[in-house]
């Protein structure tokens, strides 16, 4: 383009240049023309090396964000390798502990519930609010491990202080709980819907009263603890309180004669012991499961950003 416009310039030179008197205003039309055009050129070339600049930076921030995430993608790989490796020893460790325990302490089914809602779902367990952890139990106390606010069957919560009706009921947040299938007679925490009590009434709000009643003996006492109980309390036939005060007496006694079954075998070499590391295994191994299942989204979207490389990389695995 601009080799024609100077041939064509060069050619009104030699027009003009043929009568005499426009020679020099064909020179100087030509310079003029010819200082437009090297300015053009100037700035042309100006244009060009900013947008080659530009480029240049956009590659740079480009390489530097893939090596970014080429650091991480390692970094996390690392992660992922060594959690898997911890948690297949700990499954290892738990494996050991079960099979070298005696058949009675193998309670890994209520160790692995974490909250007194799931534990107490279940027969076979019951929930020490203190330690909060799960334990192998029945009504009246754990099998194995020494627990405080033992719950069975229902999430007592901090109500479970009051042992009789009246001062249960005393208090608006708690209600009285019977279930006499299960042998159960104790003061629950009230949920928002008032709901905790497993079978048969449960007594709450303030508003109720807690019912006058005849002592009635629990089956599950022997005939020597029926008459021990009937001479020790020879008047409760017609009191208000006679069956839970009967069954508070009786249910305490037992809870305190295994709780002291308990303290006289535990050792620090015992079975006890076992039973606490499989506790604190069993919360290393949710705790990491948490941490891998994390680290493995977080790398799986950075595989996914990688277009058609991360695509590969996932071909490939």
């Amino acid at each position: 383009m601009f080799k024609l416009i100077i041939i064509c310039l060069f050619v009104l030179i030699q027009i003009k240049c043929q009568d005499g008197d426009g020679m020099d205003e064909a020179k100087k039309l030509y310079q003029e023309l010819h200082g437009d055009i090297e300015l053009e050129e100037n700035s042309n070339e100006n244009n060009q090396e900013q947008e080659d600049e530009k480029e240049c930076e956009a590659t740079k921030q480009d390489e530097q964000i893939y090596m970014a995430k080429q650091l991480s993608k390692v970094v996390l790989e690392e992660q992922i390798e060594k959690i898997t490796k911890r948690l297949s020893d700990i499954n290892v460790q738990i494996e050991s502990l079960k099979y070298n325990m005696p058949t009675n302490e193998k309670s890994d089914e209520c160790l692995e519930f974490k909250d007194c809602a799931a534990c107490t779902k279940n027969a076979k367990c019951g929930w020490c609010s203190m330690e909060e952890k799960c334990v192998a139990g029945d009504n009246i106390a754990p099998f194995y491990t020494m627990c405080n606010f033992y719950n069975y069957l229902y999430c007592a919560g901090e109500c479970a202080r009051y042992v009789d009706c009246d001062s249960c009921v005393k208090d608006t947040a708690c209600g009285w709980c019977e279930d006499q299938p299960h042998i159960i007679i104790s003061c629950v925490q009230l949920d928002g819907d008032g709901i905790q009590c497993p079978q048969n009434y449960l007594i709450g709000d303030g508003s109720d009263k807690c019912p006058k009643r005849q002592l009635i003996v629990l089956k599950t006492v022997n005939n020597k603890k029926r008459k021990e109980t009937k001479a020790e309390e020879p008047n409760s036939k017609n009191s208000e309180r006679g069956w839970e005060d009967n069954y508070v007496m009786v249910r305490q006694g037992r809870y305190k004669e295994r709780m002291n079954a308990l303290k006289e075998n535990a050792s620090p070499s015992g079975a006890a012991v076992g039973t606490n590391e499989l506790d604190r295994l069993y919360d290393e191994k949710a705790t990491l499961e948490k941490k891998l299942n994390s680290y493995q989204k977080q790398y799986k979207k950075l595989v996914g950003e990688g277009g058609e490389d991360g695509q590969d990389e996932n071909a490939d695995e």
